[in-house]
């Protein structure tokens, strides 16, 4: 079985870390790529190809350069990206109306917790696809 690829999308080192944590204690075989914004993102998976895609995407929303729902705009644009899921990783208590799923990929919506024991449930779901008891807009 080959390792799960994540790539997180966020411009707080100490979130991308806390993520890492919590994903890495379920799977300690996950592989990571990081993208401190949406710029650096949209450069990373313009380049990639099909075999290279990421299991799962985990997108903040409030980033420099190019905020989180301008980079969903440019994920969902990218044909090798359809299928894979997006996790708003945000600490908004409300999902964004103004985010659509678009493509056959699923965009669901996580509020970043305080403390890593709601992070380790959250993330065990995610990685399980057990969707319904996350957030899907």
């Amino acid at each position: 079985m080959k390792p799960r690829v994540v790539l997180i999308i966020d411009d707080d080192n100490d979130d991308r870390d806390f993520l890492k944590e919590a994903i890495s204690e379920y799977d300690p075989s996950t592989i990571f790529q990081e993208c401190k914004n949406g710029v650096e993102a949209v450069g990373l998976l313009s380049n990639i190809t099909r075999e290279e895609v990421p299991d799962f995407i985990f997108l903040d929303l409030n980033m420099p350069l190019m905020n989180g729902r301008q980079c969903l705009r440019h994920i969902r644009k990218m044909d090798q990206l359809a299928d894979t899921p997006v996790i708003i990783y945000t600490t908004s208590l409300q999902p964004d109306p103004t985010i659509a799923p678009g493509g056959a990929g699923s965009v669901h919506f996580l509020t970043k917790p305080s403390r890593l024991a709601e992070l380790r449930t959250s993330v065990r779901n995610i990685l399980d696809h057990n969707w319904q008891k996350i957030v899907q807009l």
